[in-house]
């Protein structure tokens, strides 16, 4: 990639190798050691007795600030507890008042919150140096984990945690003062064993108050441009959540690459699309006005992302529906054809036969098509919901099934040699409910995204003809990613 540079008065500004921002020419990059050093804990050892009431099995995880351990409470010898450990041995004044303050802050925000994507509070308390925080020990694994192991996350759970997320820091920044998380990302949210999310360590969170910088701390990649200056906000932790939203669709670990270089999603995800590029983008904005201004702004802007995906699929399952039917319903419609053509010319109780079953054959398809047609709003909606693309029978099948009865009884009443006007009529049925259904959706997902637009001040790219993978052509269902 070639260098970048402009010309100020009496300098030279050149794109940082490191963070890609602009500084001075031959000045260090502030990015890199601009992040506050967390306090680290010593170690202890399995069985210590805490608090006289706590026993020590194991670590669970440590990290530069903390050390956090899976313990027993003595009282049952059952009940299972994680504590949190921060030592301030050793260090100077304002670093053991700067560690107090945090544990202090994170056990005051736990009981006081009181939001079910955060662990409840059950003791806080120090011996001497050593001050801990104990709370329910949660099992399951860390996104982080989930996504090394499984790959990007698929559609409905990105949806379903992404939402989750939202609501969360609606619920922070609508405390009085505002907090801020300042330290969200992959790392510090558990997947539990239900598919619900728990979020970690408000060990860096605070009371947002404005017109003061703060601590500059955070994640490297995770942390908006602002947070390396203490001037943290809502909307940096609305950065932070992007960034871990491009994790969880790509697998890109900003921690471990140069900050604030995000690839488009789309670059790293190719199934993905416009729309989804264009939101996460819009949180990776590098200047905070270019962000939502809140996470209340972005929960009502995500709705219309999510109505957006729910009728891409719509209309996808719609195009795979008719797909569907060209490539199975179809060839029996003209081989029935061809087969009455043929009895007609040259009588035969054989080919009269064929015949018939190849009307019931196209009639039983041209319904079941028919009802799944019907159902494809239903069920688009709940594959975007849980990622379910098995059919299920709704109300829509007593009533398919009602037709059909009248037609078995009309074939019947009508002549074998003039069966075959029943083909294309039957294939029309399906045909149809396929194209109001999917005009519908298409007027409902271009008012959509055009909401869309406005909210994040970009032009989305159009895309009138919808395809679907090839895999997918004969098998299941699909979910369009936006």
């Amino acid at each position: 990639m070639s260098s970048i540079a402009f010309q100020e008065p009496g300098k030279l500004v050149a794109a940082c190798a490191v963070c890609g921002l602009f500084h001075p020419s031959g000045a260090p990059c502030p990015v890199s050691s601009a992040l506050s050093e967390r306090i680290a804990g010593r170690e202890l050892t399995p069985g210590t007795i805490l608090g006289g009431r706590f026993e020590l099995i194991d670590v669970v995880h440590r990290s530069g600030m903390s050390t956090i351990y899976r313990a027993r409470h003595r009282a049952d010898g059952v009940e299972m507890v994680a504590i949190k450990h921060i030592s301030v041995r050793g260090l100077s004044p304002a670093e053991q008042a700067e560690g107090r303050g945090w544990l202090a802050r994170e056990a005051g925000l736990l009981s006081s919150l009181g939001n079910p994507l955060l662990p409840d509070l059950i003791a806080a308390f120090s011996e001497g140096d050593e001050h801990y925080v104990v709370m329910p020990f949660l099992e399951g694994k860390t996104l982080k984990e989930h996504v090394v192991q499984s790959g990007p996350v698929p559609l409905s759970d990105l949806l379903r945690w992404a939402r989750a997320l939202i609501n969360l820091l609606v619920h922070l920044h609508g405390q009085d003062p505002p907090i801020i998380h300042r330290d969200l990302k992959p790392d510090n949210i558990l997947i539990r064993p239900d598919g619900t999310l728990m979020v970690l360590d408000l060990g860096v969170a605070r009371p947002l108050i404005r017109g003061m910088s703060g601590t500059a701390i955070g994640t490297p990649g995770y942390a908006a441009p602002e947070q390396y200056q203490g001037l943290a906000d809502e909307r940096s932790d609305l950065y932070a959540l992007g960034a871990t939203l491009h994790y969880m669709l790509t697998g890109y670990d900003a921690e471990h690459e140069a900050p604030f270089r995000h690839p488009p999603v789309r670059q790293l995800n190719p199934a993905l699309g416009p729309v989804t590029e264009a939101f996460v983008g819009w949180l990776l904005c590098l200047a905070p006005n270019q962000r939502p201004q809140s996470a209340r702004i972005l929960q009502e802007t995500f709705a219309t992302f999510e109505t957006v995906g729910m009728h891409s699929t719509i209309v996808g399952n719609y195009v795979w529906l008719r797909h569907r039917l060209m490539t199975r319903v179809l060839p029996m419609v003209l081989i029935g054809l061809g087969l009455f053509a043929i009895d007609t010319a040259y009588p035969s109780w054989l080919l009269s036969g064929i015949g018939s079953g190849a009307v019931w054959a196209v009639a039983g398809g041209c319904f079941a098509s028919t009802a799944r047609a019907l159902d494809i709003p239903i069920g688009s909606a709940r594959m975007m919901r849980d990622g379910t693309s098995r059919h299920r029978r709704g109300l829509q099948f007593p009533v398919v099934l009602a037709v059909f009865a009248l037609v078995i009884l009309y074939m019947f009443t009508v002549p074998l040699a003039t069966q075959w006007i029943l083909l294309p009529a039957l294939l029309v049925l399906p045909l149809g409910v396929i194209a109001f259904g999917r005009q519908l959706a298409d007027t409902r997902l271009r008012r959509a995204r055009r909401s869309l637009e406005a909210a994040m001040n970009v032009r989305l790219p159009c895309n009138r003809r919808m395809s679907i993978p090839a895999c997918q052509r004969n098998n299941d269902p699909v979910t369009i990613a936006p």
